[in-house]
């Protein structure tokens, strides 16, 4: 048993607050009845919405390694290579979580949980992701301190979660999604971004998943997700 929002949620109808708004609206039914907030289902009552029976939606969460060369926005007309093109056909109609631009590689997230993919992207949920940078020229840990102080770009303030060099290359921790945003950042003291890699989403990392390849989020990781 579980309590009729939760399992409305499943069904892919939206925010929880549409979902409330749905029965406090009296559309929602219960074997016959209206449905109140409180009440507490399974899968043997059948559950209607406006004459129709509401049936949860199989979510799928698959992380990929994408490599440069590929956009993730899904109606650009003059893309030659889409992030959906490394997907095989039976997942085809997942959407990605965010976006890498076409030369940033690494960690996205695809899903049809429409609801989870606002959870990972809207500002006020903070979601860290951490990405791998090498820049031209080289840079030294005086400009990192400066950068972790934060400054103002032309579209707001930023200041980074966490800085560090490791093995000559930086890694960098922020917990927005403004559009090139790291590449702007280093702009910003005169440095020139020419290798970005996207290695970790909350506390998913990349790991050994290799360029190209894929992996569904163990039952773990989407409990995991759905709690943060």
């Amino acid at each position: 048993m579980e309590r009729i929002n939760k399992y409305l949620a499943k069904c892919d109808l939206g925010s929880r607050r549409k979902v409330e708004r749905f029965i406090q609206n009296g559309q929602i039914f219960i074997d016959g009845r209206k449905a109140s907030l409180t009440d507490m289902v399974s899968s043997n009552n059948i559950i209607i919405l406006d004459d129709k029976p509401l049936l949860p939606k199989k979510f799928e969460y698959v992380l990929i390694n994408k490599p440069t060369g590929y956009v993730t926005t899904l109606k650009d007309d003059h893309a030659k290579q889409i992030i959906t093109d490394l997907l095989p056909k039976d997942l085809k109609h997942l959407k990605p979580v965010g976006r890498l631009d076409k030369e940033t590689s690494g960690l996205i997230l695809l899903t049809n949980d429409g609801i989870m993919a606002n959870k990972l992207t809207h500002p006020r949920y903070e979601k860290e992701k951490e990405y791998e940078v090498k820049t031209k020229p080289k840079i030294d840990k005086s400009v990192l301190e400066k950068m972790l102080g934060g400054f103002e770009l032309e579209d707001g303030f930023i200041k980074p979660k966490k800085i560090e060099l490791r093995n000559g290359k930086i890694n960098i921790t922020i917990s927005e999604g403004r559009n090139r945003l790291i590449r702007r950042m280093f702009a910003y003291f005169g440095f020139e971004v020419i290798e970005l890699k996207r290695t970790r989403i909350s506390f998913l990392k990349l790991g050994d998943l290799r360029e190209g390849e894929l992996r569904y989020l163990t039952e773990k990781e989407i409990c995991k997700l759905k709690d943060e």
